[in-house]
């Protein structure tokens, strides 16, 4: 390991602007974060010719760390680390600095960007690190560039912050052990498809042969104190008006209630693998009763953007809209609505909280 000028570490400010500039780019796809980590390093400083012999390799290890998501599971990150110092015989000692850069993937768990915050991710990182060195003694020299090996775990208890756990290698030359807190903001991708119609405008729907027309959108409206909707699967008879055209009382429920089994990939308008027996069952009730119709109401979980959630909730019910159109369903029997975050029934600090504001309800009429 080279004993070099730390001019090197001044240079973090420089890559730090580059990547600030740099990340307009990617504003409407991507997410920053950034955090600090402490913890234990081993070092291992080149001590052969040099008459020293190393007494100590432990230390304590200081990061902080900015990245940016390139892609749902890639992200572009810069990092600075005081490794600490190794200690040698005759008192002597040797100090480590490391500024980084490198791509991280997400390999396990939440992998994508927009389903970050809802649980536990594990990820690998390569990169490149310039290694400074600063001793009173000469040492033998090599390359101080490194190759910066990583891997660890994050962990969210917020949208916007979480903790991490990983291991950090410099080229064999020091390795590290970090824990530490992140702090994360953006993620919520913007659709390229088209965008919800000002206040007043209708939700369309494409159909196999022709466009489905279905309710306004509601306008996003501030609610300083949201009244939760009611649950309707919870209602034990169905309402009158549709009880006078679904004769089934099972059919009757099914289409006045929360969609069970309805999930999207994260936070996108895709429905989820898994869910297509629900939605045949809700297209098999509405076949045998073609004289009732069904309106979809779709809430989300805040992203803390009204007009997103609202894109959202809008994206959503075009979504199941076309599903039930493709089965059959006609289109006059259909109409939605987007509440987007505006009606919360759980908390989205928590998973089981922002799994229920991600709901489908049905209403017939």
């Amino acid at each position: 390991m080279s004993v070099l000028p730390r001019t090197s570490l001044f240079l973090l400010p420089a890559f730090l602007s580059g990547a600030l500039i740099s990340s307009s780019a990617f504003a409407l796809e991507g997410s920053w974060q950034a955090g600090i980590n402490v913890g234990l390093s081993n070092l291992q400083p080149d001590t052969d010719g040099s008459g020293f012999t190393l007494e100590d390799d432990r230390s304590t290890a200081v990061s902080a760390y900015l990245s940016l998501d390139i892609t749902p599971i890639f992200s572009a990150e810069i990092a600075f680390t005081d490794l600490g110092e190794a200690e040698l015989s005759q008192d002597q000692d040797i100090s480590y600095q490391a500024i980084s850069v490198g791509a991280t993937a997400y390999v396990w768990g939440a992998t994508a960007a927009q389903n970050r915050g809802d649980g536990i991710s594990a990820y690998l990182r390569l990169g490149l690190s310039s290694i400074d060195n600063e001793s009173d003694i000469a040492l033998n020299e090599s390359n101080n560039n490194a190759v910066w090996l990583g891997a660890g775990v994050q962990y969210p208890i917020s949208n916007n912050w979480g903790l991490r756990l990983e291991l950090t290698s410099y080229d064999g030359d020091a390795q590290a052990l970090l824990a530490g807190a992140f702090w994360r903001v953006g993620g919520q991708p913007k659709s390229r498809s088209s965008r919800p119609a000002p206040d007043g405008g209708l939700i369309r729907v494409p159909a196999p042969t022709n466009d489905v027309v279905v309710a306004p959108v509601a306008p996003p409206q501030p609610v300083p104190t949201p009244t939760p909707a009611p649950i309707a699967e919870s209602v034990a008879s169905c309402p009158s008006a549709a009880q006078a055209k679904i004769q089934d009382s099972a059919q009757c429920n099914l289409l006045n209630s929360v969609v069970a089994g309805l999930e999207f990939v994260g936070n996108t308008a895709e429905i989820a693998p898994g869910s297509n027996a629900a939605l045949d069952q809700i297209a098999n009730a509405m076949l045998a009763n073609p004289a009732a119709g069904v309106e979809i109401r779709v809430h989300t979980q805040s992203s803390g953007n009204v007009q997103q959630d609202a894109e959202r909730a809008a994206q959503r019910a075009r979504s199941v809209a076309r599903y039930l159109v493709q089965k059959g369903v006609s289109v006059g029997q259909l109409g939605a609505k987007a509440f987007g975050a505006s009606q919360p029934l759980g908390d989205d600090r928590t998973t089981a909280g922002r799994k229920i504001n991600n709901r489908v309800e049905l209403s017939s009429f």
